[in-house]
């Protein structure tokens, strides 16, 4: 069964927005797809909930890849300690991508990695993808894209 994403931007008074979407080809998810669906989206609403000014945003990323592995975990697609697959780095092969980006006049937004502000770039697997280690601020605006 095939699946549709849909990761689409627009601009409004010179704001930029990006709004990413998955749904089935069929219009009915199969019941591995709704698996996989559902521990995306628990991932993206336990960053949501704990998000705001103060928080690092490489530990939200790490919200996300824990949320993720459990949620596997749970449907049967991996088996293990969840603190260990995140040890080893095992939420890289299922988010090989980074939590979310800077988002503002421009869809990718700068200021991600300034100098002397937040941590620098890591290497590990996953967190070498996330377009900021800032710690949050009020005001930012930044998406969760799990």
């Amino acid at each position: 069964a095939e699946m549709i994403l849909l990761d689409m931007g627009a601009e409004y008074h010179c704001y930029a927005s990006d709004i990413t979407n998955t749904y089935p080809a069929s219009g009915k998810f199969t019941d591995d797809q709704r698996a996989i669906y559902e521990t995306v989206q628990a991932a993206q609403l336990a960053v949501v909930s704990a998000m705001g000014p103060g928080v690092s945003w490489p530990d939200m990323h790490r919200l996300a890849e824990r949320t993720i592995l459990t949620g596997l975990r749970d449907a049967g697609v991996v088996k293990g300690d969840v603190d260990a697959m995140l040890e080893a780095d095992i939420g890289a092969v299922f988010m090989p991508h980074g939590l979310g980006h800077l988002i503002g006049i421009d869809t990718h937004d700068v200021g991600g990695y300034l100098p002397g502000i937040g941590k620098p770039r890591s290497k590990r697997p996953g967190l070498s993808k996330l377009r900021t280690g800032r710690t949050l601020e009020e005001g930012m605006i930044i998406t969760v894209e799990p």
